[in-house]
């Protein structure tokens, strides 16, 4: 038989046919016997040639035959120990391609003569085919490939359209399997283009990498990418759907086939196009359906498609043969019970070149196979109509059965040839198919109808010469070759010389030649081969003569006669062939060349038709019944209207393939009128059912999936009479089931919702498969357990199911349980459904399978061939020993081998494991504390101590409850009170690995039982609801009970709030409750006092909405008083429904909703068609019943409704079914979702300004509540990424081995090793470089892109044996370092000439003289000088460049000075480098001297500076600076013109007595300045009579009061006031949302003051006093602290309000100016307030009134608006003027800037009068050009920078090159803690790190300190500048709710004019041990470069 060229086809015959004996010996053809080390592999022929070439399986090496199989030779030129896979160009007989392991590869296009490398990106996959072929152009190939350069291995693809003459291009990653639509030579697009380029994928989904989210893409230009939108799409595989879930596509002749699967079934759905353009769903009849892992796409024809369906347990599988109609779509079933095996082979092979005839064996003992394990009985049947009619098969008068493709023995097909008629088999007579061993030869030269016996014994066989030659060898050891030259009759042995186990025998494709190869080796034990053969036997000279075409030679063969040997017809046609007669003593030697097939065409018959899809024959095989559904025209019925008709099927089809000549008249399959089904009748219809009993016990939905067939909605429900009942139409209709059976419970399987499981009380289950349609049992072991309270045991579910595998379960029975000293549990397993039991453990609580978690833990390639194991993966919680003793603990113990072998125990106490979508969780027992302690795992496999936060120490804890796991953290409730009635406790939340958990909201309700009230929200990201107690720290909380309030988080519980009311109630009316949410919210009726636990707020296919029952007022109020109420925007806001307590359901995916009345007697429903806006009622009793439920598919997909209710003493059910509304679905077009029935929604994030959520914001799929139609099939709810996020410490988890650090950052478990990153070298040879393991990956889900990559850092080292290569990588080119010097000359020249022109004008004043001599002369003279200057600059530079270029290397060497200096003056003086600015500098800066300095708080600290020049944010380009010195008094007044640095040099080692600081560059697009930030760490402890080393909490200086209250009463003397123009004052920390605002008639005012701070006011004309606060007192110390004038005092905020019983603290105006408030949050950190928001476009104008006693009088007016600085401008006039300034796009902390003309301490002077001139001197234009400061400028700025970028350029080009890569990501680990934002609350430890060296922690402290009227520790406003993030780092929270906290921030302010490096000097939160972080601002130019 010829070579297929299928690997799988040969892997199998090697381990199959190397093991049988027997030869024979006989002369006759040529034999030549080449022995090779090996047995070959992957045979495979050159099509028409004698060119064949396999592979060496050992040593991976090709060889080539040119003779077919004579002489060998090794493929010259490509590698040996190299080759992969060799693939023959299926489409051009000249091309062949070899494969390798790496990414060279070798092609021929002459047939081996020749052979070239390719190059691909990677080397092949492992997982497909490598090569895919275009079957018209034979240069389009397309090349699938893995990569395997990280941890996990990749697939991708490449492609060529030039027969990889260059180089393969990419494709596209993440793909499947990846093919050419014209992958077959029958199948055309019908468009040429398309049939050329395109493509189709299936690939992963694009949120997910699961399976169930598989997608098919297309391309027609190769995925080509346009500004990052690759040119794809998805095609509508369903009606106006796309369809996920898709898991393979083939091409099948003229056909491509996609087979798709769903979660939740195991049903399969197969999608048929024939153009690549429209597809359809491939429908069966109505009795069948495809099952995952369960049907074959068998050879099918030019005109139909085969399949064969298995319908039984795969244990002893059988199937069901169908082909479909000409497109492919409609399958009718051909034979019934064909034999298959459990790899999915089925005994199914066509007659080569033969129409219409087809082979199969069936089993015909199939209903004993189907009940029990049975041996099937086997029988061959032959059809000679295509599968229409069948008959068995004859050897003379016996039954024959024949071995086929269950029992291949060797290659290519079973029985035939393209030798016409000639057909071969090993087999036996008799009734049935007996073993292989006892098979005998058998023969037929008509096409199957006849048979004789050929050779005694089974032997491999081929056929030559067209079936002139048949050749076989029997099966084991032989040295004998069996020939005929009579088609069989007679035989003839050939000596080969030598005895040997054949493997294969085989000769060219079309079995025209006379030459055969036979493959052997020297043993049939495959263990033992030494030795592999491949024989030639050549025939061709055993005959001179050629056969003549004529009647002695040759014969007229037609492929059917009838019983008197005249032909008949077949498909429409009589078929014959000419062929040589079996005794014609001649060869035909026509080598190549195909038989010529003679047809000749048929008149129609009755027998040329068949039943079409969808009609059965009837008994009498006379007509077509129909017993599905008609298939109606996609043109038909669309109308709607009454009486509309179609043509429809008349039952009746041709048969595919059919050519049968039509004659006049009417014909079989005419089509025939019918009916549509009609129009919507618009209305809503009920049916009711009742049943006796008093309560439902049991109801179970068995919902169909989005893949799944039919359009049943099945529903199972048992009453406590338990009588089971069974409905297919939700209700409308009911059937008794299993009515003489005592059914106890009823299980529904979890994974599969077409399985359900009856239990009795006996031995016997009953289950069905099929949604009920057929309902089987089987035996387990043991009875299951029901009293367990009786026999002392613990609860246990007897069932558990396996999430993949169907027919996997653990059945739970008892045993021993006479009585309950002996009773116990037994586990036990079945993998065929209940045929076999194995026993697991004894003495067992609970055993489960363990999923594969969902948190994204990618098994490693290593791993992969373990998935089999995994899958076995078993939990038990089981008894220590076996028995029941009190001190006999319960352990935690696995296996992956279903107990074969001895148990892992985990955990030696335990009491008990929770598995959840994403973790295990365990609790086991801490004996020596008395507590439960939590585990958790996220691989199954390694457990993880859970870590609490710190300080969180709950005594005595008593339980804990697992409540969620969907986002990939754990949430866990503590409890904390554990008392009956009164329980309640925290929920914390953990790391991506559940081990590190942090709080997220307190006392959080839950009952006696364990239940709490937690419910996220589904379908939506983040959003989740708790009940709080919110009176549990009242001492009268025992008294009065649990007072419970709602709370909601949009952030997955790092915030929450109370849910805003709605304004009016269901009947418009006010609520009665109003003031703030603490006193007026929403509360709803949580989780613990729902009856039925799995109704929940919302439905994961109704996005965005929840309904709930509740109430508004300050606490949630008894059921029975309560509202219902709605939210449709994902809880943000929420709506009334109706007055009193409803039950609720959605259908059809939210657009219908429907309530009823809960528990009370009524006759009607209301129902909601545009999202709870309007309710309308429908009637549906006549007399009130009660309703206990209201249900409908989990999916809340349908638009039938059941209510449970009663009447009196019966039990009922009514259906409501909505269908009737609408017959019209919804149309959604992803292309243009919102130009149909459906828009865009997308989720708001309160909390988070970007609505980012892990890394993306989403856009989800809502229907239009306007739009007339229903969703139907589920459409993909998650339309878009909108825009994918920066990245940001939220989008990276800690990496194996790494935990979570209390900053936030990722350290190395101790005791722990960091993963060997050089395993990557391991896996991939080619790899050059890997990088150290730096303790971060990305979250799985997260699709941030750019910002902070933070697994892109570690330290480069070279793999092993590519040293060189690695050299050479990081090593920089010549023409990178020409370009690095001549580019930086060029801009030098270019900015030193912009300097120059620009100088006088922008750049303000330098006075060297005041007459210029160049100013007025020629260019020949100015320019030179130029030229000249900028030399002598450069010259001057050059040494305080090497100098500084020294100090750096010493300092980190350690060789640095250590110098103190105390002003900026000795700070240049102490060093040579540094040159003394002139002495205008006084007027210029400020006068500073060594002998003014005074003594400071912070005097004696010291300092680092890290500057950041790049506006990369990596922070890559980092230049630290060290030094010594002293701090300033007045850090945040006099120091802010300067740019005193004062550093330390050790610091860079981070002792305990050294502290840190960094700085960032920030570039502004509108005035093209630069900005800076700055953040310093200073240590205390050697402060001398400063801070105290230990801690520093020192009390406020009290505000001026008297001296401000003076001022105000006086009327003789006026305030200083700023004013603003509304009652607005500002906003908290810049953030639009947080206004701090007066009441609304009266104006804020801001008093400055001359010392100290100033004050913040509310004026009216009513109040003199103007509302000033200069204290504060709060709820918990008033009674003792507020005496009788205290109370009197209207300065002194008082807050007494238990809804917001703490004093808050906010400061504005640089921290000049202060208020207080009452908040319900404790925050003991000042706020940072601004005079307008991030984001604010429009001018807020400020007016500034000075009293007259000042210097100037003046009343000026400034502009505050995001980004712009308003500059005071004066005059000595008294009058009002404004000055506006433009605004820019900067953040909102650049607010407002507003001084006078004086300077107070607490407020930056500026250098200038607003003109732009020095001192007040406006420059006149003589004075412009009194020197030529320009040209000077010009040339010495122009030449340092020359130098400065010449040696940046360098050194950074050379740095990239080092081995070290590690300086972005060591400093973004050094500001982790700056960018966290935990609000962990105050007691929570920070600890930032600076690379792997530990920086010294910090805490908050209650209060601020200020030093001589200037604040020295304030707060730092944040940095919202564009394209910088907003650094948060800080314990406790900012006020009232916002997301920016109190504490230390970075950030950069805008600076005005002029180059402001960092704002004004801030710091917070001294620490315990003496360490001040300080955020200082500097004004002025670059002075420590």
């Amino acid at each position: 038989m010829r070579f297929s060229g299928e690997t799988s086809w040969r892997s199998l015959l090697l381990s199959t046919l190397l093991c049988t004996n027997a030869w024979a010996k006989r002369d006759g053809p040529s034999v030549k016997i080449t022995p090779f080390q090996n047995v070959p592999f992957d045979l495979q022929y050159f099509e028409d040639s004698d060119v064949v070439m396999f592979l060496d399986p050992g040593d991976r090496v090709a060889h080539i035959s040119r003779d077919a199989g004579e002489t060998w030779d090794k493929v010259k030129g490509v590698p040996e120990g190299k080759v992969w896979d060799l693939s023959l160009h299926p489409f051009d007989s000249n091309r062949a391609y070899i494969i390798t392991t790496e990414k060279t590869h070798w092609r021929t296009k002459d047939r081996g003569k020749t052979w070239d490398e390719f190059f691909t990106d990677a080397p092949a996959t492992l997982f497909q085919e490598p090569l895919r072929f275009h079957a018209g152009d034979p240069d389009r190939i397309i090349f699938n490939g893995m990569d395997c350069t990280g941890l996990f291995c990749e697939e991708l693809t490449m492609y060529t359209t030039n027969g990889f003459d260059k180089d393969a291009k990419f494709l596209r990653s993440d793909t499947v399997s990846c093919n050419w639509a014209k992958a077959s030579a029958l199948f055309t697009t019908g468009q040429e283009d398309l049939d050329k380029n395109r493509v189709l994928c299936v690939v992963k989904g694009r949120f997910s990498p699961w399976r169930a989210d598989y997608r098919l893409v297309v391309s027609d230009n190769f995925f080509t990418s346009n500004d990052g939108d690759v040119q794809q799409f998805e095609p509508e595989l369903e009606p106006g759907r796309t369809v996920q879930g898709i898991v393979n596509m083939a091409i099948v002749k003229k056909y491509l086939v996609v087979a798709a699967t769903a979660k939740g079934t195991d049903e399969m759905a197969l999608y048929v196009s024939d153009d690549a353009i429209k597809w359809h769903r491939a429908e069966f009849p109505h009795d069948h359906k495809l099952t995952e892992s369960a049907y074959t796409i068998l050879e099918s024809t030019n005109y139909s498609i085969q399949i064969d369906v298995m319908t039984t347990r795969p244990g002893n599988p059988m199937g069901v043969f169908f082909s479909s109609n000409s497109n492919g779509t409609y399958f009718t079933r051909n034979v019934e019970h064909t034999n298959r095996r459990t790899n999915g082979l089925v005994d199914f092979e066509k007659i080569a070149g033969i129409q219409g005839i087809v082979l199969v064996n069936v089993v015909d003992n199939w209903e004993a196979v189907e009940k029990s394990f049975t041996q099937k009985n086997v029988r061959s049947q032959i059809s000679f109509d295509d599968g229409r009619t069948w008959e068995g098969l004859k050897a003379g008068d016996k039954n024959l059965n024949l071995h086929s493709v269950t029992d291949m023995s060797n290659s290519g097909r079973v029985f035939s040839s393209p030798a016409p008629g000639l057909v071969m088999g090993n087999g036996n007579t008799g009734d049935f198919l007996k073993g292989y061993r006892e098979a005998d030869l058998f023969v037929s030269d008509d096409a199957g109808a006849t048979w004789q016996l050929a050779l005694e014994g089974a032997h491999k066989y081929e056929f030559g010469d067209q079936g002139s030659i048949l050749v076989a060898i029997k099966e084991g050891m032989t040295d004998e070759l069996m020939y005929s030259l009579n088609h069989g009759k007679d035989w003839s042995p050939v000596d080969l010389g030598k005895k040997l186990c054949p493997a294969l025998l085989t000769t060219t494709q079309d079995s025209t030649s006379l030459k055969f190869i036979l493959l052997g080796a020297d043993t049939c034990n495959i263990d033992d081969v030494k030795e592999g053969y491949v024989v030639a036997v050549d025939f061709d000279d055993m005959h001179e003569a050629q056969c003549k075409n004529n009647d002695n030679d040759m014969e007229t063969w037609y492929a059917r006669v009838d019983e008197e040997s005249q032909p008949t017809c077949l498909m429409g046609h009589k078929q014959s062939y000419r062929r040589r007669k079996a005794d014609a003593d001649c060869f035909l030697k026509k080598e190549f060349q195909d038989p010529e097939v003679i047809s000749e065409q048929c008149e129609c018959t009755k027998a040329d038709f068949e039943c079409d899809y969808n009609f059965i024959r009837s008994d009498d095989r006379q007509e077509c019944i129909q017993a599905g559904k008609l298939a109606i025209p996609e043109d038909a019925c669309k109308s709607s209207e009454p009486g509309e008709k179609f043509l429809g099927s008349s039952g009746w089809r041709l048969i595919p393939g059919n050519d049968c000549k039509r004659t006049s008249g009417k014909q079989q399959d005419d089509p025939i009128e019918r009916e549509c089904a009609g129009p919507a009748s618009g209305a809503i219809s009920h049916v009711q059912k009742t049943f006796k009993g008093i309560q439902f016990t049991n109801k179970v939905y068995l919902e169909r999936t989005g893949i799944s067939t039919g359009d049943d909605e099945t529903v199972i429900l048992q009453t406590n009479e338990r009588k089971v009942w069974l409905t297919h139409d939700h209700g409308k209709t009911w059937e008794q089931i299993l009515e003489d059976e005592n059914i106890l419970h009823i299980y529904a399987n979890p994974y599969f919702n077409d399985a359900v499981y009856f239990l009795t009380d006996s031995k016997t289950i009953f289950y069905s498969v099929d949604r009920g349609d057929n309902i089987r049992n089987f035996e387990v072991k043991l009875e299951p357990m029901y009293n367990y309270e009786d026999m002392g045991l613990p609860w246990g579910q007897p069932m558990s199911f396996h999430p993949k595998n169907k027919d996997w379960i653990i059945w739970t029975g008892a045993k021993d349980c006479v009585k309950a000293e002996t009773c116990h549990l037994v586990a036990s397993i079945t993998e065929d459904r209940g045929d076999d039991w194995k026993t697991l453990q004894r003495y067992v609580k609970k055993c489960e399978f363990i999923k594969e978690l969902g948190s994204g833990t990618l098994l490693e390639d290593s791993e992969k061939d373990k998935d089999d194991d995994r899958d076995k993966l078993i939990y038990c919680e089981v008894k220590e020993h076996e028995n029941n003793n009190q001190d006999n603990p319960w352990q935690l113990v696995s296996s992956e081998n279903f107990f074969n072998k001895p148990r892992e125990v985990h955990f030696p106490n335990i009491v008990d494991f929770a598995t959840m979508s994403e973790f295990i969780v365990v609790a086991t027992k801490d004996e020596e504390h008395q507590t439960l302690k939590v585990d958790a795992s996220v691989d199954g496999k390694t457990f993880a101590d859970a870590q609490f936060p710190h300080g969180f120490n709950v005594d005595h804890q008593q339980g804990y409850t697992v409540l969620d796991s969907s986002t990939h953290s754990v949430f866990l409730h503590v409890t904390v009170n554990n008392e009956r009635g009164l329980e309640y406790g925290t929920i914390i939340k953990s790391n991506s690995n559940g081990t590190s958990y942090v709080l997220s909201i307190d006392a959080v309700d839950r009952d006696t039982a364990g239940y709490v009230d937690f419910e996220k929200m589904f379908g939506i990201e983040g959003v989740a609801m708790v009940n709080v107690v919110a009176n549990y720290q009242s001492d009268k909380f025992r008294t009065e009970g649990k007072k419970l309030k709602t709370m909601i988080t949009h952030n997955d519980g790092a915030e929450w709030d109370y849910l805003k009311p709605p304004a009016k109630d269901a009947d418009g009316k006010n609520f009665g409750c109003k003031g703030s949410a603490d006193k007026c919210s929403l509360n709803i009726h949580g989780y613990t006092e729902r009856a039925d636990k799995t109704h929940t707020f919302s439905s994961r296919s109704a996005i965005g909405l929840m309904i709930g029952v509740g109430n508004v007022g300050e606490y949630l109020t008894a059921y029975k008083d309560a509202d219902t109420f709605m939210t449709s925007d994902g809880g943000l806001t929420w709506k009334p429904v109706k007055k009193g307590p409803y039950m609720w359901e959605f259908g059809d995916q939210g657009s219908i909703v429907v309530v009823v009345k809960e528990e009370e007697p009524t006759n009607e429903v209301y129902y909601s068609l545009d999202e709870g806006d309007s309710w309308l009622p429908y009637k549906f009793s006549e007399r009130e019943i009660v309703i206990d439920d209201i249900t409908t598919v989990p999916s809340d997909n349908s638009r039938n409704f059941l209510l449970w209710g009663y009447d009196g003493d019966v039990l009922l059910t009514i259906n409501l079914d909505f269908t009737g509304l609408t017959n019209r679905q919804c149309e959604l077009d992803e292309g243009d979702v919102e130009g149909g029935d459906y828009y865009l929604w997308q989720p708001k994030h309160p909390k988070q300004s970007d609505d980012c959520l892990f890394g993306h914001v989403s856009q989800y799929h809502r229907k239009r509540t306007d739009s007339a139609c229903y969703n139907g099939r589920m459409i993909p709810h998650l339309h878009d990424v909108a825009r994918n996020c920066s990245c940001t410490r939220q989008d990276f988890e800690c990496d194996y081995n790494y935990e979570r650090q209390s900053d936030g950052s990722c350290g190395l478990v101790p005791g722990l090793e960091a993963k060997d990153a050089a395993e990557v070298c391991k896996l991939n040879p080619d790899l050059v470089e890997y990088f150290d393991a730096v303790g971060y990956r990305r979250i799985p889900l997260t699709t941030c892109q750019g910002g902070r990559e933070m697994d892109l850092v570690g330290e480069a080292h070279p793999c092993p044996g590519h040293e060189e290569q690695f050299k050479k990588k990081h090593r920089a080119s010549a023409a990178g370092i020409f370009f690095a010097v001549t580019i930086p000359i060029i801009v030098a020249i270019g900015v030193g000439y912009y300097v120059w022109k620009n100088w006088a004008g922008n750049f303000g004043q330098i006075r060297l003289g005041e007459q210029s001599p160049f100013d007025g002369d020629a260019p020949w003279i100015k320019y030179p000088v130029l030229v000249v200057a900028a030399i002598v600059a450069v010259a001057q530079a050059l040494p305080l460049l090497a100098a500084s270029l020294w100090r750096s290397a010493s300092n980190i060497i350690g060789r640095g000075t250590n110098r103190r200096f105390t002003t900026r003056d000795s700070f240049a003086r102490g060093r040579g480098d540094y040159a003394v600015v002139d002495e205008d500098e006084g007027e210029l800066l400020g006068d500073d001297s060594d002998e003014d300095t005074r003594a400071s708080p912070l005097e004696g600290f010291t300092w680092q500076m890290i500057r950041l020049k790049s506006l990369d944010p990596l922070f890559d380009d980092i230049e630290t600076r060290s030094t010594g010195g002293h701090a300033r008094t007045g850090l945040g007044s006099r120091f802010s013109g300067r740019s005193l640095l004062i550093v330390q040099r050790d610091v860079i080692q981070f002792n305990d007595e050294l502290g840190f600081a960094w700085r960032k560059r920030l570039g502004d697009a509108g005035n093209k300045k630069v900005r800076y930030s700055c953040l310093v760490f200073m240590k205390t402890s050697v402060a001398e009579g400063g801070l105290d080393p230990r801690g520093w909490t020192p009390k406020p200086t009290p505000a001026p009061r008297n001296q401000i209250f003076g001022m105000m009463k006086r009327d003789d003397e006026y305030p200083t006031a700023i004013i603003a123009p509304n009652s607005i004052c500002g906003y908290f920390s810049g953030s639009a949302d947080l206004g701090y605002d007066c009441p609304a008639s009266n104006t804020c005012v801001f008093y400055p003051a001359t010392a100290g701070y100033g004050n913040v006011a509310c004026c009216n004309d009513n109040d003199p006093t103007c509302n000033i606060r200069v204290t504060c007192i709060d709820s918990s110390t008033f009674s003792s602290a507020c005496g009788s004038s205290c109370q009197s005092d209207d300065m002194t905020r008082k807050c007494t309000n238990s809804a917001a019983p703490f004093c808050g603290s906010i400061r504005f105006l640089h921290q000049s100016v202060q208020d207080f408030f009452c908040d319900s949050t404790k925050v003991t950190t000042w706020q940072t307030g601004y005079t307008a928001f991030g984001g604010q476009t429009d001018d807020r104008e400020f007016s500034t009134y000075i009293s007259p006693d000042a210097s100037s009088s003046t009343t000026q007016s400034s502009k505050s608006s995001t980004g712009s600085t308003a500059k005071s401008s004066s005059s000595t006039s008294s009058t009002s003027e404004t000055s506006k300034s433009a605004p820019t796009n900067t953040d909102a902390s650049t607010a407002a800037s507003l001084t006078s003309s004086s300077t107070n301490a607490g407020a930056a002077a500026d250098p200038t009068d607003g003109t732009g001139a020095v001192n007040g001197t406006t420059p006149t234009g003589s004075q412009k050009s009194s020197s030529n400061t320009g040209a000077i400028a010009g040339g010495v700025i122009g030449g340092i920078l020359g130098i400065t970028l010449v040696a940046s350029a360098i050194w950074y080009l050379l740095r990239n090159r080092k081995m070290k890569t590690a300086a972005p990501g060591a400093l973004a680990e050094a500001i982790e803690g700056t960018y966290e934002h935990d609000n962990k609350g105050p007691d929570y430890d920070v600890r930032p790190t600076f690379g792997s060296f530990p920086l010294p922690k910090y805490q908050p402290v209650p209060v601020l300190a200020e030093a001589e009227g200037s604040p020295v520790l304030v707060s730092a406003p944040p940095s919202e500048v564009p394209g910088s993030p907003v650094s948060h780092l800080t314990p406790g929270t900012g006020a009232r709710g916002s997301t920016t906290p109190a504490g230390l921030m970075s950030g950069a302010r805008s600076s005005g004019e002029g180059s402001r490096e960092c704002d004004s000097a801030v710091a917070s939160d001294v620490t315990a041990n003496g360490y001040a972080p300080v955020v200082h601002e500097m004004y002025g130019s670059e002075r420590f470069s």
